[in-house]
């Protein structure tokens, strides 16, 4: 793994076209504050360094075995897989010593799902990806609404079951099932639902971390609400929770089947091109700043806004909860940074609700610190990382959805950490832990920022 500083954008895009004529390099990191970082395969690394040398630029190394790094991500240790079964408990289903497949997760959701049906649901979105597979969408409830309406259903059955048997109205020309029918709909009006708060992980397939910490968080949430935890039952009861797992699921299964560096989903665009950077693909100041129209390249934005299965199934996500919506938080990694809007702009632009937004951002920050004593940062993206980034899933819902809280969470390892993509399976917990108690603090101070919003 090496790192190259950059000095200007023309440099940048001359280690970039160098990664794309020399198969076996990889891309780990965008421009950020000057630096690019690499995976160089072996045969290549002095071919790679006389390359950068001959465009006037020095190549630093950063860790010598990338693959050492990749197998203690991937490595499955005796019986790791029966743990789960030894786990007797409906909302202990998920072994968290490890990162798992595709089919695993969807396996261990449906189990959950089956397990615990008073709380969670699991469905698919609309579109199919390109190599055919579900998007699979977990909600997770409590019960507060729900109780209210079951209640007043038998009271309005009731209700019209007394009123229909009065002898008066034995000749009505009214049904019993139209006037239950009338009187439903007469006691739906002006009733609430929960506002929502959507999730999103696993956009990037190789940030394995992202589904993994929520993986965990809904075992928490169940776990909690079953033991009458006050922070799970609060975060449920005042909240329906949207969480897509994989929101890559190609890409995704692509990382673990054959690149484990692997970004894009796997849109077939020519023989030599598969995929598109989906977190360049929303309809958020499309095209304008870090993005490639190379389809070479990691991050290739696609040939127009939603013009992937994955992102266009977000955004109906996103347009059905509208009227509640509250909260969107994009989950990648790396860096230990929560990124506010605009993530997009390069200039001083703030969104209508930034202070809001920010001051979140913060406390959520220093709920993280609190956990594990892990420092995480919080600003917007040009500034605090040094490049800007159109297309992204959270601006786009603060575009739609004006007055919600909207970020990007940046997981571990931190951004000088040579791990980058590659952290252990042993920090899936302690990351969890702490990402789970930021998301506690989000929850606590929504409702403020919807008051201040209205």
């Amino acid at each position: 793994m090496f790192s190259v500083l950059v000095k200007t954008a023309k440099e940048a895009d001359k280690v970039v076209d160098i990664a794309d004529q020399l198969h076996g390099v990889t891309i780990l990191s965008e421009a950020r504050h000057g630096k690019i970082t690499l995976a160089v395969a072996q045969e290549k690394v002095a071919q790679f360094k006389s390359e950068v040398k001959g465009q006037g630029m020095e190549t630093t190394l950063v860790h010598g075995d990338v693959q050492g790094l990749i197998e203690a991500t991937t490595k499955r240790t005796d019986g790791s897989i029966d743990k789960r079964s030894m786990l007797d408990s409906p909302t202990n289903v998920v072994d968290h010593s490890l990162y798992h497949t595709l089919p695993e997760i969807v396996g261990m959701l449906e189990e959950l799902t089956t397990n615990n049906p008073d709380l969670m649901e699991m469905s698919a979105l609309k579109h199919l990806t390109h190599e055919g597979r579900e998007m699979a969408l977990i909600e997770v409830w409590g019960y507060s609404y729900v109780v209210v309406v079951v209640v007043v259903v038998v009271v309005v059955v009731v209700v019209v079951v007394v009123v229909y048997r009065q002898p008066q109205n034995m000749g009505n020309k009214y049904t019993f099932f139209e006037d239950l029918a009338n009187a439903l709909l007469v006691c739906s009006v002006g009733t609430t639902v929960k506002p929502a708060v959507i999730i999103e992980s696993g956009l990037h397939a190789r940030e394995w971390i992202s589904p993994a910490v929520n993986l965990w968080v809904i075992e928490k949430l169940l776990q909690g609400y079953r033991s009458g935890d006050a922070t799970s039952v609060s975060m449920l009861d005042t909240y329906d929770w949207f969480i897509l797992p994989v929101a890559n699921p190609d890409g995704y299964q692509f990382s673990h089947d054959e690149d484990r560096m692997w970004r894009k989903n796997r849109r077939y665009i020519n023989f030599d091109c598969r995929g598109v950077d989906l977190n360049r693909n929303f309809d958020v100041a499309f095209n304008t700043t870090g993005i490639s129209n190379n389809c070479k390249r990691s991050n290739y934005l696609g040939f127009k806004p939603f013009s992937e299965p994955e992102s266009s199934n977000i955004k109906a996500l996103v347009t059905s909860l509208r009227p509640r919506l509250a909260a969107y938080l994009a989950v990648h990694s790396f860096s230990q940074v929560i990124i506010v809007p605009w993530g997009f702009s390069e200039e001083p632009l703030w969104p209508d609700n930034y202070d809001d937004i920010d001051r979140i951002a913060e406390l959520m920050t220093t709920a993280i610190r609190v956990r594990h004593g892990t420092e995480y940062r919080k600003g917007q993206a040009y500034p605090l990382l040094g490049y800007a980034a159109s297309g992204a899933g959270e601006d786009w819902a603060l575009k739609e959805v004006p007055g919600i809280f909207a970020a990007c969470i940046e997981l571990r390892p931190g951004y000088d950490d040579p791990r980058q993509f590659l952290l252990p399976p042993k920090e899936i917990v302690p990351s969890a832990e702490e990402y789970f108690d930021s998301l506690v603090v989000m929850a606590r101070e929504l409702p403020k920022l919807v008051k201040n919003s209205t």
